[in-house]
């Protein structure tokens, strides 16, 4: 009876593996400063897959992340300051997120999930209005722009 117990319980995981097994973990840290630039995520811009997790790692002390523009009929996030938050992507597109604390000074970023659709122009537009509220770094709407491929 135990060999039949072990192999239910073998065949189980083995059915379950493909569904958990290729997802993966991304991290991308908040912090104050790297690279004489302030106020950042590094990264600041992930392609991943569907399925795939992101986590957000206060390094330094003050930060949060919160999607400001995701696909339609995708689930937006926002984390506590100071506190971890694992994102759990399960539609294609792109999100774009910041630090609630530190927009004013650019802290933004974007993942790209899977296969991106018509969101190019809503995207761009988008972007554009939120980079004239920016007190410094303009300059990073314009990079995110070029490493999402929408000029």
């Amino acid at each position: 009876m135990h060999w039949f117990v072990r192999f239910l319980a073998v065949a189980f995981l083995l059915i379950l593996w493909p569904f958990n097994g290729f997802a993966k973990i991304h991290q991308i840290q908040m912090l104050n400063s790297k690279n004489k630039q302030s106020m950042i995520f590094d990264p600041d811009f992930l392609e991943i897959d569907v399925g795939d997790e992101v986590e957000f790692v206060p390094i330094d002390k003050g930060h949060n992340s919160q999607a400001i523009f995701v696909p339609r009929d995708a689930e937006r996030w926002r984390g506590k300051n100071d506190q971890k938050i694992r994102v759990k992507f399960i539609r294609d597109g792109i999100y774009v997120f910041e630090c609630k604390n530190h927009a004013i000074m650019g802290m933004i970023g974007a993942v790209r999930v899977g296969e991106v659709d018509d969101q190019d122009d809503e995207l761009k537009k988008f972007l554009l209005n939120y980079q004239k509220k920016l007190a410094i770094n303009k300059n990073r709407i314009d990079n995110l722009l070029k490493k999402l491929s929408v000029e």
